[in-house]
């Protein structure tokens, strides 16, 4: 697709090289820097990143907990879960139910 674009406009073309070759020189000034300096590396860049990340995911993981709590809708174990068969795809159908 982006070389589709690249084609009808040149100047799409030119901006993505440039910006391209922008996005080289951090990679590469990140690797220097790595090299060079580890454990502010570790400690600045890598560890936060991870601590971010994690956070996130622990945020929209109890988000969506509470957003089916609100609705009603009963939390249940894997084990009591059962998947309907796919094979034959139809949306109206295609949903998990309890076993009772």
């Amino acid at each position: 697709m982006v070389e589709e674009l690249a084609e009808d406009d040149p100047k799409f073309a030119e901006s993505m090289r440039k910006g391209g070759n922008v996005s080289m020189l951090f990679l590469i000034a990140n690797m220097i820097a790595a090299v060079t300096f580890p454990l502010e590396t570790l400690l600045l860049w890598w560890l936060p990143r991870k601590i971010a990340h994690h956070t996130w995911v622990l945020f929209f993981h109890m988000n969506l907990i509470n957003n089916y709590l609100k609705e009603g809708m009963k939390i249940q174990d894997f084990g009591q879960t059962e998947y309907q068969d796919t094979s034959s795809f139809n949306a109206n159908t295609c949903y998990a139910s309890h076993v009772s």
